[in-house]
């Protein structure tokens, strides 16, 4: 009979840690293992005889999926509540490195950094903004102009000057976060939505010494929607207001399922940004070539056809709100953004998923009813909102935008203005924007 002592044979050995009966080959003195790759196999083996119970039975496989799917969001609800630090949060304009190239390469580029009167670069927890003040100082009416989704506040140049130099206003306009000169706070921290928007319109205020003050408020299609929010919110700090062309009231069918798609939190965030990055830059493309049809132009529109659109991303205008030969067209100023910008996508995008872009009509409605003889202190100035559009635009259909804003506001609160132009109608039509503004602040 075999003792204690005597050696087992070897076919009988078992793995020390698992219990395995194990009959190894003849050694091959090539194939000896180490000692830490024969500790790594002592660990796959053990790791396998342990899940083993466990993946043959399915309620436990559901409860490993379930376990690991909650682990990793939370994780990802920790990791996106917590802060980074300011400098790494904020994408920096291009200011400080345009600011190192040679003058006449600055004066060559779409937006030029001291293309428009009394730059002032303010700083704000979000990050620096952009502000250009137009006009003769202490005298006159405010009028704080705010921009659209993709081109900053350059578009309001002939708008602004002609307000300024023809009407006597004193005029305000700067560049939304992630936009021209103003930098970028990430989106992933803070999103660009109307609360975002609300505090950077406070500082911009507070910098021209506006906050004692109520001010007149014009805003141009995004900026139109970011406008009657923040008329919504600080009914106090508004005496007029002006829609040109503005988002709000969008209708829910401009916008395709793909674009809902695209933009909901389902794609990972490069994707988005890579498709919407092509997608602005067809647009401007096709902008910047309107009667070109070269073989290149034709196959950037059918590698792009396929991209989910939106209104916002329609083509851009190739119209240029400086005078000929000082700067370059909205469609160019696009792109200059893309190239330059490092938190222009992103803002983009961010704004698409989170802006005051549809849906906004209660609001509108609330704003409408504040006009009543027994509401002065929220009520407007002329006790009503001026709304213009452009007869040809594509992206805010004037027929619809008319007849919802109408209902919205209410017939007697409201001044529908339709005139030449397409969503350009600022720069192409500034001449009528400005006296129809001019006409309704002075009523």
């Amino acid at each position: 009979m075999p003792t204690d002592l005597t050696p087992r044979p070897k076919h009988l050995d078992k793995h020390p840690r698992c219990g395995i009966t194990v009959e190894p080959l003849a050694p091959d003195p090539h194939l000896i293992p180490t000692a830490s790759e024969a500790r790594l196999r002592d660990l796959v083996m053990d790791f396998s005889s342990r899940l083993r119970p466990l993946v043959e039975d399915n309620r436990n496989i559901s409860f490993l999926l379930g376990f690991t799917a909650t682990a990793y969001l939370a994780f990802a609800t920790y990791r996106s509540a917590t802060p980074k630090s300011l400098s790494a949060s904020i994408h920096r304009s291009p200011r400080s490195t345009i600011a190192e190239l040679p003058k006449a390469t600055q004066d060559a580029i779409p937006y030029p950094p001291n293309a428009l009167p009394n730059p002032r670069d303010v700083p704000t927890p979000h990050g620096t903004i952009r502000t250009n003040l137009y006009g003769p100082s202490n005298t006159g009416r405010k009028v704080l102009l705010i921009h659209g989704i993709s081109t900053p506040s350059v578009v309001f140049a002939p708008l602004a000057t002609l307000l300024a130099d023809r009407h006597n206003y004193q005029v305000l306009t700067f560049d939304l976060f992630g936009r021209g000169y103003s930098d970028s706070p990430n989106p992933e921290i803070w999103r660009q939505d109307e609360g975002l928007w609300c505090s950077q319109i406070f500082a911009v205020l507070g910098c021209a010494g506006w906050l004692g003050e109520r001010v007149a408020i014009v805003g141009y299609s995004l900026g139109g929607g970011i406008a009657a929010a923040f008329t919504y919110f600080y009914p106090e700090r508004v005496e007029s207001l002006v829609l040109i062309a503005p988002s709000g009231v969008l209708r829910a069918h401009r916008i395709a399922w793909s674009s809902r798609l695209i933009y909901s939190p389902l794609l990972p965030q490069s994707l988005v940004e890579w498709l919407v990055t092509r997608r602005l830059r067809a647009g401007s493309k096709a902008a910047a070539k309107p009667e070109e049809a070269d073989e290149a132009t034709t196959i950037n529109s059918v590698g792009t056809s396929e991209i989910p659109s939106h209104p916002a991303l329609m083509a851009d205008s190739k119209a240029s709100p400086f005078p000929a030969g000082s700067g370059g067209s909205i469609a160019q100023t696009v792109t200059w953004q893309i190239d330059n910008h490092p938190g222009y996508i992103a803002s983009f995008v961010s704004s698409i998923r989170h802006a005051p872009i549809t849906a906004q009509h209660e609001r509108w409605r609330t704003i409408g009813r504040r006009q009543q003889e027994n509401e002065q202190d929220d009520a407007l100035r002329e006790r009503k909102v001026l709304i213009i559009l452009g007869g040809e635009d594509g992206t805010i259909v004037p027929e619809e935008t008319a007849e919802d804003a109408t209902r919205a506001f209410r017939q007697e609160k409201v001044r529908v203005e339709v005139i030449a132009g397409g969503h350009d109608v600022v720069v192409v039509n500034a001449e009528g924007c400005g006296k129809l503004i001019d006409e309704h602040l002075r009523a």
